[in-house]
C-alpha cells in the first residue's frame, strides 16, 4: 500500500504516535512506582520541614506541631497526586483500546480496497493522484514509478485526455458521477479497454472533496465482439464444410455398408468430434423424430438429452414463426436442399433465443432423405447488441426527424402530423394529447390530439396528467389515465433551461412502449420539443412587446394631438380593447370627494349600473383608492371583497388600476371578463402604461380647460371692468350734474342776487347766508360722492370701521337692516386685504339690495393668527349659482377674482327661496401685519 487514507470513527481522529505516548505513561503509573513516588515524597518532605523548623529555632512543640502540619501537607498531597494518575492511568488504558480497534478497521477497510480486482484510485481538485490501490500499480504503472502527487492523465492516451477533462468538468452536486471507456496502455506495454466510473465527492456544504474512480477492464468484451464477427464470418463456411463432409460420409455409408466394421474407428472418431463441438447438433429422422444430440445442444436449450430423444423440433417452438415460416422450411429440407436462418426457440425454463441453424438433408443412395443433421449457434447475445444499435439510431433518426419538423418555424403551427406519425407508425401509440405551459398564467392549454382506436375516440379530454408532477419532477414518468378504459400512460415533460414548457401524455396500452423501458429517448425528445416550445414563447412575447410598443406610439401621438377629454377617454378605451381583446367590457369612472362618476365604458360594462358610486360600499374600490396601486381578481367567486350589485353578475375576471394625474388619484379603470384568469399581470402593465399616457394628455387638457376658462374669465372682467369704469363715470357725473351743478347754479343766482342788492346791507347779508347754506350742501355731497369711490375711514381706520360707517349709512336709509358681528382684532390687515374684502362686502349687500328682496341681512367678520374670514348671508328669494355663473353674472365673477388675488377662496351658496350665504376665507402672513 501506497498512502493511508483518513477513516472516521466514533472517536474522531487519533493522532500518529498516540499510542506510543500512552504505553510510555502506563509503564509510569504502575503500583510499584507510585508508591515509590509517594514513599520518596514523603521522606522529602520530613527532611524539609526538619530543617526550616530548626533553622527557625522555634520551641520543641511548636517545632512538633509544624512538623506534623508540613508532614501531613505532603502526604495528603502525595495521594491526591497518586489517586488523579490512576485515573489518568485508567483512561489511557482506554484510548489504547480505542486505538487498537481503530488501527484494526483501518487495515481492514485497506485489505478490502488492496484485494479489489478493479482499479480503484482518489483524485484531489488539482487533478492529482491522492490513493491508490495494488490494481493500479499492476496495469497503469511499473512498481518503481511513483503515483501520488502525479496527474492521473498521465494513465491515458492523448487524444482521451480532453474527453477525461470534459467527463470530469461535467460533474456538480446534482449530477455527481460519470462513466466512460478509454484504450489505456498498461505497464506491461499492451493496450487494453478499461470502463471508468468517476465520482465527485462533496462535503454537506457542496464543496468539492476529491474525485474517486473505479476501472474495469473490458478488454475482454472487446475481444468478444471480436470474435462474434470471426465466428461469424466462419461458421458458415464450418458449417458447410461440415455438411460436405456429412454427405460425403453419408455416400461413403450407402456405398460401403459391407465395410462398416472397417471404418468403425473412423466413425468412433467422428462421434467424438460431433460431441466436443461448441455448437448444438441434433440428428432427426425423415419425420423430425431427434435420434441423437449432443451435449452443446442440451446446453443450449437447457433440456438433457434424455428428454430429447425421441422428440420433435417442436419442443423448441417459442410461438414466434407462423406455420408459413415451418412450411418453408420442411419444403426447402425436404426437396434436399440445405436451408440456413434464425429461429427463436424457447429453452426448457420458459427464457426465448436466438437460434442460427443450418439444416441439411442426409440422402441415401436411392436418393431418399434418411434424416437431417441441424447445427444449431446461439447468437442471443449479438442479435441484443445489434437490437440496441437498431433502437439508439432510430431514436436518433426520430429525434432528427422531429427537430426537423420543429425547428424551422418560431410559431405555434409546427408539423404536429410528423411526431404523431413518428409514435404512432414506430411506437404504436394510438391517442395522446400535446399541452404548452403558460408560466405567466400558470396554465395548460391544449395544442393537438390524435386517436387512433375506437376505443379512445370519444374519451373526453380533461386537461394534462398529474400536471403537478410534472412541473415538480421534469422528468418522463408512467402514470394512469383518469378515463375507464384509456389505462396506462406515459408523461413526457417538455423542458428547456430547466423549466417546463409542456407536456406530451402518450397512451401507451397496445403500444410498443414497456414500463421497463429506458425513458433517456422521450427525455430527449422532452427537451428538443422543449426548446421549441420556448422559442416560440419567446418569439411571442417580443412579437407581442413589438406590437404593444408600436401601439402605445400611436396611443401617445393620437393623445398628443388633442386637449379634448371626452376625445382623450374614448382613445383610451379604443386602445384598451385593441391591447387587451380578451376584456369583455371596459369602464372609466371620476372619483370626487370618496364618489366614483361614471365617464366612459364599452361592451359588456354599458348595462344598467349607478352612475355615482360610493367607494365607502365596495371594499375592492376602496382598498384601490387607498393602496394606490391595482387590483386584480383571477376568480370573482373566491374573492372575499367581491361585491356584485355594482358589476355584472358573469364577471368572473376583474381588473382595476387606479387612474393618477399630477400624482392623485383622479378616477378608476377596470377590465371585466366572464372566463375566470383571463387577466395576469401582463394585462396589468399595459393598464398601467396607457393609464400613464392618457394622465399626462388629460393634465394637459385640463391645463387648457383652465387656461380657455380663465381667458373668458379675463374677458368677463375686462368688459366688467369698463362697465364699472363707465358706471362709475355716470354715476359721479349724475352727482355732478344732479347735485353739485345745480348747487352751483343756485350759488350763481345768489351771487347775482348779492351784486344787484350791494347797496342793501340786509339783502346782502341775507345772501351771504344762502351762499354758505349752499356751499356746505356741495361739500356734503362732494364727501359722500368721495367715500362712495373710497372711504376714507378704510385708509384711516381700518377694514371693521370702515365696514361699519358703510352698514350704518344703509341702515339709516331704512329699506333694510344689516347686522355687522365682528371678532375684535386690533391689529390691522395688510392693505391690498382690506381692500379686496371691502369691495367683496360692499359688491354682496349692493346685490342684497338690488335683487335680494331681503329685509335683513348679517355680516360676520373673523380674524385669527392665521386666515380672515368673511360671511355675508341675507333672507332674501335666492338664486340658481350656476346659472347664474353661466350667465356672465360679472358681479360673481368680480368678487371670486378678487379673493383669489389675494391668495383666497369664495364660495357661494343660494337656491331659490333659501337665500344667499357668501362665505370667503383668505389666509395672511402675522409677519406683513399693518400695524397703523
Amino acid at each position: 500500500m501506497k498512502n493511508s487514507p483518513k477513516i472516521d470513527t466514533p472517536i474522531g481522529e487519533i493522532p500518529v504516535g498516540y499510542h506510543g505516548a500512552t504505553s510510555q505513561f502506563a509503564k509510569f503509573t504502575s503500583p510499584p512506582i507510585l508508591l515509590l513516588l509517594v514513599l520518596v515524597s514523603v521522606l522529602i518532605s520530613e527532611m524539609a520541614a526538619y530543617f526550616i523548623v530548626d533553622a527557625w529555632h522555634f520551641p520543641f512543640g511548636l517545632k512538633t506541631a509544624l512538623l506534623d502540619a508540613i508532614v501531613t501537607i505532603v502526604f495528603v498531597f502525595g495521594a491526591l497526586y497518586f489517586l488523579v494518575l490512576r485515573r489518568m492511568r485508567t483512561q489511557a488504558g482506554r484510548l489504547q483500546e480505542l486505538e487498537k480497534a481503530l488501527l484494526q478497521r483501518e487495515a481492514d477497510y485497506l485489505g478490502i480496497v488492496e484485494d479489489q480486482t478493479v482499479l480503484i484510485c482518489w483524485i484531489n481538485p488539482q487533478g492529482e493522484v491522492s490513493f491508490f490501490n495494488n490494481a493500479i500499480t499492476k496495469y497503469m504503472t511499473e512498481p518503481s514509478v511513483k503515483i501520488l502527487g502525479e496527474s492521473y492523465l498521465t494513465w491515458f492516451l492523448p487524444q482521451d485526455i480532453p474527453s477525461v477533462k470534459m467527463m470530469i468538468s461535467q460533474l456538480t452536486p446534482d449530477h455527481p458521477s460519470d462513466t466512460g471507456e478509454f484504450l489505456q496502455k498498461t505497464a506491461a506495454g499492451d493496450l487494453r479497454w478499461f470502463s471508468w466510473t468517476i465520482r465527485a465527492i462533496y462535503n454537506p456544504v457542496g464543496e468539492l472533496i476529491h474525485y474517486q474512480a473505479v476501472g474495469v477492464d473490458t478488454t475482454d468484451y472487446h475481444c468478444a465482439l471480436e470474435a462474434l464477427k470471426e465466428s461469424r464470418d466462419g461458421l458458415e463456411q464450418k458449417v458447410q464444410q461440415r455438411t460436405f463432409e456429412l454427405a460425403r460420409v453419408n455416400r461413403e455409408l450407402r456405398a460401403e455398408i459391407k465395410t462398416r466394421k472397417k471404418n468403425e474407428g473412423l466413425i468412433k472418431m467422428q462421434s467424438a468430434a460431433l460431441e466436443a463441438a461448441a455448437d448444438g447438433i441434433m440428428i432427426t429422422d425423415p419425420e423430425g423424430i431427434i435420434q441423437w444430440g449432443n451435449p452443446a445442444l442440451a446446453d443450449l436449450s437447457g433440456f438433457p438429452l434424455s428428454e430429447l430423444i425421441g422428440q420433435t423440433p417442436a419442443i423448441f417452438n417459442s410461438g414466434f414463426h407462423s406455420k408459413v415460416f415451418y412450411s418453408n422450411l420442411w419444403s426447402t429440407i425436404l426437396s434436399g436442399g440445405a436451408w440456413r436462418g434464425e429461429i427463436i426457440n424457447r429453452r426448457r425454463d420458459k427464457t426465448l433465443y436466438v437460434d442460427e441453424q443450418t439444416i441439411t438433408p442426409v440422402v441415401d443412395r436411392g436418393g431418399q432423405v434418411s434424416s437431417f443433421i441441424a447445427i444449431k449457434h446461439d447468437i442471443t447475445a449479438r442479435k441484443d447488441a445489434e437490437e440496441k444499435e437498431s433502437r439508439r439510431k432510430w431514436e436518433l433518426q426520430a429525434l432528427n426527424s422531429v427537430g426537423t419538423s420543429f425547428s424551422p418555424s418560431l410559431e405555434f403551427n409546427w408539423r404536429f402530423t410528423d411526431l404523431e406519425k413518428l409514435l404512432v407508425d414506430e411506437l404504436s401509440v394510438h391517442s395522446g394529447e400535446i399541452y404548452s405551459y403558460d408560466p405567466d398564467l400558470k396554465r395548460f392549454d391544449l395544442e393537438t390530439f390524435w386517436k387512433v382506436d375506437a376505443q379512445d375516440a370519444n374519451a373526453p379530454i380533461s386537461g394534462p396528467l398529474n400536471p403537478r408532477r410534472v412541473l415538480e419532477e421534469k422528468k418522463p414518468f408512467f402514470t394512469t389515465f383518469s378515463q375507464p378504459g384509456r389505462g396506462e400512460a406515459l408523461c413526457i415533460p417538455l423542458i428547456s433551461l430547466g423549466e417546463v414548457q409542456g407536456v406530451i401524455d402518450l397512451a401507451i396500452q397496445g403500444s410498443k412502449i414497456g414500463k421497463d423501458d429506458r425513458l433517456d429517448f422521450f427525455e430527449s425528445l422532452g427537451y428538443q420539443i422543449g426548446v421549441s416550445f420556448h422559442n416560440a414563447r419567446l418569439f411571442k412575447a417580443e412579437k407581442k412587446a413589438r406590437q404593444l410598443a408600436e401601439m402605445m406610439w400611436n396611443v401617445s401621438l393620437a393623445l398628443s394631438q388633442t386637449m379634448d377629454l371626452n376625445t382623450i377617454l374614448k382613445i383610451l378605451i379604443e386602445s384598451l380593447e385593441q391591447l387587451v381583446p380578451e376584456a369583455d367590457g371596459i369602464g372609466i369612472s371620476k372619483l370626487k370627494d370618496g364618489l366614483l362618476h361614471e365617464t366612459a365604458s364599452s361592451g359588456m360594462s354599458n348595462h344598467d349600473r349607478p352612475e355615482i358610486l360610493d367607494i365607502h360600499d365596495f371594499p375592492l374600490l376602496r382598498e384601490i383608492v387607498e393602496t394606490q396601486a391595482a387590483r386584480l381578481v383571477v376568480d370573482t367567486r373566491s374573492e372575499p371583497l367581491w361585491r356584485s350589485n355594482f358589476f355584472l353578475p358573469t364577471t368572473r375576471c376583474w381588473l382595476g388600476v387606479p387612474f393618477r394625474v399630477a400624482g392623485e388619484i383622479t378616477g378608476i379603470c377596470y377590465l371585466e371578463s366572464e372566463n375566470p384568469g383571463c387577466f395576469s399581470q401582463r394585462e396589468v402593465g399595459i393598464t398601467q402604461a396607457l393609464l400613464a399616457e392618457a394622465a399626462i394628455a388629460i393634465q394637459k387638457a385640463s391645463y387648457f380647460e383652465d387656461v380657455r376658462a380663465g381667458n373668458e374669465r379675463l374677458q368677463a372682467l375686462s368688459r366688467r371692468l369698463v362697465e364699472v369704469q363707465e358706471m362709475e363715470r355716470r354715476y359721479i357725473a349724475r352727482e355732478l350734474h344732479d347735485d353739485t351743478s345745480q348747487a352751483l347754479i343756485g350759488l350763481a343766482f345768489a351771487l347775482e342776487i348779492i351784486k344787484r342788492d350791494a347797496d342793501k346791507p340786509e339783502a346782502v347779508a341775507s345772501g351771504v347766508v344762502e351762499i354758505d347754506r349752499i356751499i356746505g350742501e356741495i361739500l356734503d355731497n362732494l364727501h359722500h360722492l368721495a367715500v362712495d369711490l373710497r372711504p376714507s375711514a378704510l385708509d384711516h381706520l381700518g377694514l371693521i370701521p370702515a365696514v361699519r360707517q358703510y352698514i350704518d349709512a344703509i341702515n339709516e336709509k331704512g329699506a333694510i337692516f344689516i347686522q355687522l358681528d365682528v371678532q375684535e382684532q386690533s391689529q390691522r390687515l395688510p392693505g391690498e386685504i382690506e381692500t379686496a374684502l371691502y369691495r367683496i362686502i360692499q359688491e354682496a349687500l349692493v346685490n342684497v339690495i338690488r335683487h335680494a328682496n331681503a329685509t335683513r341681512a348679517n355680516v360676520r367678520i373673523e380674524i385669527d393668527e392665521e386666515q380672515v374670514r368673511v360671511f355675508v348671508s341675507d333672507n332674501g328669494v335666492g338664486f340658481n349659482v350656476q346659472d347664474a355663473l353661466s350667465n356672465g353674472r360679472l358681479g360673481l365673477f368680480g368678487m371670486r377674482e378678487r379673493a383669489e388675488i389675494v391668495g383666497g377662496s369664495l364660495t357661494i351658496t343660494s337656491g331659490p327661496g333659501v337665500g344667499t350665504k357668501i362665505s370667503m376665507e383668505v389666509p395672511y402672513d402675522n409677519e406683513f401685519i399693518d400695524r397703523r
